[in-house]
């Protein structure tokens, strides 16, 4: 397997410094980690990588170039999976990652936990495949339990789906919760993690949840959360899910005139991002709860 261009100049980096891995490692994390990152390119934490490259003393922006050439294999690959899944093409993206992704190519775990995770959610989604959806959620789980990551969140967040699916609410209702706990202190964070607008599937999930459990105000706190969320990390795409799940909710709450607003919003940038799925779920609300303003508003766009 082809090693990490980041373990190289770390290795590199250290023997120029005449630093033994124990001496690198030293109040910084395991001298195990150091040996991972090196030989196998299993990346730590952002906050650990960032501490490394400090000691060692090299250019934050050799740095960044150095894991962006780590994470070009594939790149365009998993970014067109990302945005499929997000128009609710779970089909097409799982085809993608069948036909065009090769596992055994892949050179870092962050690499392979968007594997399992997008194997995962593309099998739950697109195939009502729970068996398939528990175990890549699983191998995500597994990497690296230590140092918590979004995509461990969001499998996590997976797991509870596939529960939900198979009907047991009770299940469903604990992972939620687990990835929402887990989700707290990275939300705090200056990291990629937070950046990332896949975090926007942890709250909408979330919210769609409760909603499902007719319990509607925290469906729209979840949302609001969300969207907090997205505004205090700049994040813009796909806010229209959790525009909506609030819109729906606050109907349900006899709010409708907030409804309708909010309904509006989300339909504006469903458009604006080509979202189809998220357009047709927002007319037959309308259609449902007789809302002629969105629907006549969707009829001209």
């Amino acid at each position: 397997m082809k090693k990490s261009n980041l373990g190289e100049l770390i290795k590199t980096e250290r023997k120029k410094h005449k630093l033994s891995q124990e001496v690198l490692s030293g109040g910084i994390c395991t001298q195990g980690t150091i040996s991972n990152l090196e030989n196998l390119g299993r990346l730590p934490t952002l906050e650990i990588l960032l501490v490394i490259v400090e000691r060692l003393n090299i250019p934050l922006e050799q740095f960044y170039e150095t894991m962006k050439s780590d994470n070009s294999m594939y790149y365009d690959e998993f970014n067109e999976v990302q945005l499929l899944c997000n128009k609710i093409k779970h089909g097409e993206a799982k085809k993608i990652i069948v036909e065009s992704i090769d596992f055994d190519q892949l050179t870092t775990d962050l690499q392979r936990m968007k594997y399992y995770y997008y194997f995962g959610i593309t099998s739950l989604i697109g195939e009502n495949n729970y068996r398939e959806a528990h175990y890549n959620f699983n191998q995500v789980i597994a990497i690296h339990p230590e140092n918590i990551n979004l995509f461990h969140i969001l499998a996590i967040n997976g797991i509870a789906i596939t529960y939900y699916m198979e009907k047991d609410s009770n299940k469903a209702k604990t992972y939620f919760e687990n990835a929402l706990k887990l989700l707290e202190p990275i939300s705090k964070l200056d990291s990629f993690d937070i950046r990332n607008p896949e975090i926007i599937k942890v709250y909408f999930n979330t919210a769609t949840y409760y909603s499902e459990m007719l319990e509607y105000k925290k469906a729209v706190e979840m949302s609001e959360k969300g969207l907090e969320h997205c505004k205090n990390n700049h994040i813009d795409f796909g806010q229209e899910y959790l525009i909506y799940e609030k819109a729906y909710n606050l109907y349900k709450l006899n709010q409708k005139e907030t409804a309708e607003k909010n309904f509006i919003m989300a339909g504006s940038l469903a458009l604006l991002n080509d979202n189809q799925n998220m357009v047709l779920a927002i007319k037959k609300d309308a259609k449902e709860f007789g809302l002629e303003v969105i629907t006549q508003f969707l009829a001209m766009n």
